[in-house]
């Protein structure tokens, strides 16, 4: 073989892929991979958060909880985007448009500064803040069916937010949480089973 075939065949890559379309495919898949597991570790850790919120503060314990629960993921297979409940509880006079979450919370609530580079930081916030939002909604509509009062979801929705502005600046933990729920409602988080504190 000549000189300048071999050359010629050393340059081309497999499948007549070029390696940087390659690399760029698989830091694609890795960023959507990341953006999954976030989202669905923060949906996660706000339905806690929220349900301790109902325990402490409207007196919830493990029966209304798992209704909730499962309304929520009633509503969560429907048809319905998280934007039209919003819009339909705004006409009934509750407005969680104007619900204003700091970015600040946001990176401390998931410790997303400074995990890794995999996903850009505003892309990481917008997530975060994707699925704080939509359980907020979700939530929200189906405890307005449960019969809370507007003033009570509102105040529900404050206590939410204090207590991510808790766990941003390391007052409480996700476990702090979760031993809560475990040992005064009976609700069991199997993300941390082995984890628990006593209260």
């Amino acid at each position: 073989m000549s000189n300048a075939l071999s050359r010629k065949k050393k340059k081309m890559q497999p499948l007549g892929y070029k390696d940087d379309i390659h690399v760029f495919n698989q830091q694609k898949v890795r960023m959507m991979n990341y953006a999954t597991e976030l989202a669905e570790k923060t949906f996660s850790d706000i339905k806690l958060v929220a349900f301790n919120v109902l325990h402490d503060k409207f007196g919830y314990g493990q029966k209304r909880l798992i209704m909730l629960e499962e309304k929520v993921n009633k509503l969560m297979e429907g048809n319905t985007s998280c934007e039209e409940l919003a819009v339909f509880l705004q006409k009934k006079g509750i407005d969680l448009m104007e619900v204003d979450i700091p970015q600040r919370d946001l990176m401390g609530f998931q410790d997303i500064a400074y995990n890794n580079n995999i996903l850009p930081l505003k892309n990481k916030v917008n997530v975060v803040l994707g699925a704080v939002s939509d359980f907020i909604v979700l939530s929200a509509t189906s405890l307005r069916e449960m019969k809370l009062s507007k003033r009570q979801l509102m105040e529900y929705v404050d206590w939410v937010l204090y207590y991510i502005n808790s766990l941003s600046q390391k007052y409480l933990d996700m476990i702090d949480v979760a031993s809560v729920l475990y040992h005064e409602c009976n609700y069991c988080d199997v993300r941390f089973v082995g984890k628990f504190r006593e209260i």
